[in-house]
């Protein structure tokens, strides 16, 4: 689908930074460098870890010898 730009894709309700600082790039670019433009700031794992933790906290846990 096309956005109103001649040949510029719409990506399925991303916005335009999404689009032209990730997409547009490809693979022309590291995938480091792509979030760092995409976020204006390094990346970091602090949040996602943060996240995962709150997360996973009250997950039940499994026990020894039931697994699949």
């Amino acid at each position: 689908m096309l956005n109103g730009r001649k040949g510029a894709a719409s990506f399925g309700g991303t916005n335009g930074a999404t689009g032209s600082l990730v997409l547009e790039p490809g693979g022309s670019m590291s995938a480091n460098d792509l979030v760092k433009n995409f976020l204006g700031r390094p990346q970091n794992m602090a949040a996602f870890q943060k996240w995962m933790g709150e997360e996973f906290e009250n997950a039940p846990q499994s026990k020894p010898g039931s697994e699949h």
